[in-house]
């Protein structure tokens, strides 16, 4: 019975990482590429032959790029503004959410998050960023029923990452989020460094050089990690930390991985914390931008691991590194 408990335990555990990499697939396109999460379809759209929709029930990506259709060489900002006037006939009580600057695959561009009424679906949430290259147009679009759309959140983001025109070029920075259904919030680390999706309930406090995300006794935390070169290092040093506070200390899983699109490393652990509760705790070193090595911790007590570790993936899949 106790292993069967630990066995429990680790698969609840090992979710936390499951959804960013298990049964993906890669959509190719002879100009970009972009992964597909699993339990989302991919098809190409009718309309744009290097164009693709990536959907999960109601909810859509749509993306793609537009070769030379900014022959005239606008800016993104401006094809956005001439997108957002032909909205009046067509979007019912139209109410903009958020709006700004950020790269799409990588290429300089412009984004609007907005909601209005569809006569079949009513409440939708939708978000339109553009961006240019050369003559091309390079497009992101989601969208869906906005009681759908704050759950697909992740899968927007997994996308986002991972879309790449033919050739290279830097990973994309998310567009910001709106604030998700139930009192979720986008957490924006004063640094510029990363902004993290902090699901309803939970809290966020300074915790060092990042923030400590918490409900009751289960946290997560997220800041740079000084002195190391690779991810394994931020694992090695922290493992040693932790062995010496924890009894009980067993390492239960190991190894390099990809993290929203970044080299990273894991630690799974289970132990005893100085409080005497059995927890897991994971230990996470992330390759970030310009060299900076990150690490994300959480730990759950291991009674409450059934029911945190939807909100603990959530997050997880949600943080996004800043800059180049």
């Amino acid at each position: 019975m106790d292993q069967m408990m630990k066995c429990k335990r680790m698969l609840g555990v090992l979710f936390l990482l499951s959804s960013s990499a298990a049964a993906q697939s890669t959509y190719r396109d002879a100009l970009f590429t972009v992964q597909v999460p699993a339990g989302w379809q991919a098809n190409k759209l009718q309309d744009q032959p290097d164009g693709v929709s990536i959907t999960k029930g109601k909810v859509y990506v749509n993306l793609g790029v537009g070769p030379g259709q900014n022959g005239a060489g606008r800016a993104a900002g401006d094809i956005l503004a001439d997108y957002e006037k032909s909205l009046g006939g067509r979007c019912q009580n139209f109410q903009a959410l958020n709006r700004g600057n950020a790269p799409v695959a990588g290429a300089a561009g412009a984004y609007l998050m907005f909601t209005c009424n569809d006569p079949r679906e009513g409440s939708v949430n939708l978000s339109v960023a553009i961006a240019t290259s050369k003559a091309d147009v390079v497009f992101f679009d989601t969208g869906g029923p906005a009681a759908e759309y704050a759950a697909a959140t992740a899968g927007f983001q997994t996308i986002d990452n991972s879309f790449r025109l033919t050739g290279g070029g830097p990973a994309p920075v998310a567009a910001p989020q709106s604030p998700a259904a139930g009192g979720g919030q986008l957490y924006r680390d004063p640094g510029g460094r990363f902004t993290v999706s902090i699901p309803g309930g939970w809290t966020a406090a300074p915790q060092g050089g990042g923030v400590q995300i918490s409900q009751g006794s289960s946290w997560m935390t997220i800041g740079p990690f000084a002195g190391v070169a690779r991810p394994q290092d931020v694992v090695d040093q922290l493992q040693g930390q932790f062995a010496g506070q924890y009894k009980n200390f067993t390492r239960t899983k190991a190894g390099p991985f990809q993290l929203n699109g970044r080299a990273a490393a894991l630690g799974m652990y289970e132990g005893v914390n100085p409080k005497g509760t059995a927890v897991a705790l994971v230990v996470i070193g992330v390759a970030g931008p310009g060299q900076t090595q990150f690490a994300i911790l959480s730990s759950v007590a291991q009674s409450d691991e059934g029911s945190m570790n939807g909100a603990m993936q959530s997050m997880l899949n949600s943080i996004q590194f800043l800059g180049q």
